[in-house]
């Protein structure tokens, strides 16, 4: 009878509603800041929008991967802010690299596009041979040393499943691509 007497009592007391989500005695909500949450019908299209996509170019994801030009084609995941994995695909063609991020509903954005010319360094962590680095700028031979200087302009990385393969073909088509160059400038 107990328990019955103070439920009538908590629904029939409606006079001090309890407001947990208000600070103070002023009944402010989060020291009258606007609400940071919101509905709305635009961003329920089923893609995953990121900041700054609006920069890059949308694209449709079968009609790239079925490019007569796209002599390579794995699967992978691009690391946005080291801890953020995006369903990608790592494509190569005989002079480029390009990284698409699924946009949803058979699309993809160019997330990058590099001159396989223009990769300087490969690397993957010994602990997680999955995670790739590619390391794109300019690589100068010095005069005095003759040791080549490095200098980085930009970087990607990619969580590849299959790793050791497309990091054995991406190599052997740089080595195609400088190689090619090497006769250009000796011609």
């Amino acid at each position: 009878m107990e328990m019955t007497g103070k439920l009538k009592d908590y629904i029939a007391n409606t006079e001090h509603p309890e407001n947990r989500h208000l600070s103070g005695k002023s009944g402010h909500r989060y020291r009258n800041q606007v609400s940071v949450f919101s509905i709305d019908d635009n961003s329920s299209d089923g893609e995953d929008v990121m900041p700054g996509d609006e920069e890059l170019e949308k694209v449709s994801l079968d009609v790239w991967l079925k490019k007569p030009d796209v002599k390579h084609q794995f699967q992978c995941q691009f690391v946005q802010d080291r801890n953020t994995l995006l369903p990608s695909h790592l494509l190569l063609t005989d002079s480029h690299l390009y990284i698409l991020r699924e946009a949803g509903s058979g699309m993809a954005f160019i997330q990058s596009r590099r001159s396989l010319g223009s990769v300087v360094r490969i690397t993957s962590k010994r602990k997680q041979p999955e995670l790739i680095t590619f390391q794109y700028g300019t690589s100068e031979k010095n005069s005095l040393t003759k040791e080549s200087e490095v200098q980085v302009t930009d970087t990607d990385r990619l969580f590849i499943p299959k790793a050791g393969d497309a990091v054995k073909v991406v190599k052997l088509q740089i080595m195609r691509v400088l190689d090619a160059l090497d006769e250009q400038q000796q011609g």
